[in-house]
């Protein structure tokens, strides 16, 4: 998933660390799984995994609705970030997978020049010694008022395995999902760091951000169709079952902009029957 917006919406340390409590707030209430994250000045990078995607869609929108109030407050935005678009990013194999992952930890040079001493990702969950695990402060410790202080909530989170440090922000070690990510690059810490150095900006930025928003002509949407369908299914597009092309057309809005006649088109389904299933 990628948060943007076109304006700075953290201007101070407080700013970054109320977005990174947000998320993992969010996460807890909502059921959702956070592996990576990247918050910089003007956008918000979440790698998460959720049961639907109607909680994933949930869950962004109450991030952007909980810091839209936050930074209004504070700033006095006309301005929030629930006017802002998100663009979801659906991974479609390992390798897209791994970039993924990585490319949440990069966006830290958006704001720094050091991967390794930017606070504000989840970077530094990743392939540490178990030693590390009982760092700083457990969130269980914390009276109800130090919790309601520290986390701008009144939500029990004492079960939740949560760490602080002594500046009470939240430890990534203790809240990410890491061994997600570790196993997605095989356990081995050089494999994710050499993705890390090899991982080009300029590129991951199309294929994670603009790629996924691009237009395509009609012919060229059929052929990536094809394409998608033979390696999801091993079968053409007129092969596949209704359920199969439901699942196609997800694929094909989350990914590309399109209408209802050009998938209609693509897919060979009465236009009526794709309104209903875009609805």
């Amino acid at each position: 998933m990628l948060g943007m917006a076109d304006f700075v919406i953290c201007r101070e340390d407080g700013d970054y660390d109320v977005a990174v409590k947000q998320i993992f707030i969010t996460a807890h209430r909502m059921g959702v799984k956070v592996v990576n994250y990247a918050v910089v000045s003007n956008h918000i990078h979440v790698f998460f995994l959720a049961d639907s995607q109607e909680t994933a869609d949930r869950y962004v929108n109450e991030i952007k609705k909980a810091y839209s109030m936050y930074i209004r407050h504070k700033y006095g935005f006309a301005k929030t970030l629930r006017e802002v678009p998100f663009v979801p990013v659906l991974i479609e194999d390992d390798h897209h997978l791994r970039n993924a992952l990585a490319y949440d930890s990069r966006n830290a040079l958006d704001n720094s020049d050091n991967i390794e001493t930017y606070p504000w990702t989840g970077h530094s969950a990743f392939f540490r010694d178990k030693s590390e695990d009982y760092l700083g402060r457990p969130v269980s410790s914390l009276t109800t008022r130090e919790s309601e202080a520290i986390f701008r909530t009144n939500e029990d989170i004492s079960a939740t395995g949560w760490r602080i440090d002594g500046e009470q922000r939240l430890i990534p070690r203790s809240c990410c999902f890491h061994e997600y990510l570790e196993k997605a690059f095989c356990n081995d810490q050089t494999y994710y760091y050499k993705t890390l150095g090899l991982l080009n900006k300029e590129e991951a930025d199309y294929e994670l951000m603009l790629s996924p928003n691009r237009f395509l002509k009609d012919a060229d949407l059929l052929q990536e169709t094809e394409e998608k369908a033979r390696k999801w299914t091993g079968k053409g597009l007129a092969e596949l079952t209704m359920r199969e092309k439901v699942k196609m057309i997800r694929y094909i809005i989350k990914s590309h902009h399109t209408t209802p006649k050009q998938l209609a088109r693509v897919l060979a389904l009465p236009l009526d029957l794709v309104r209903s299933l875009m609805e």
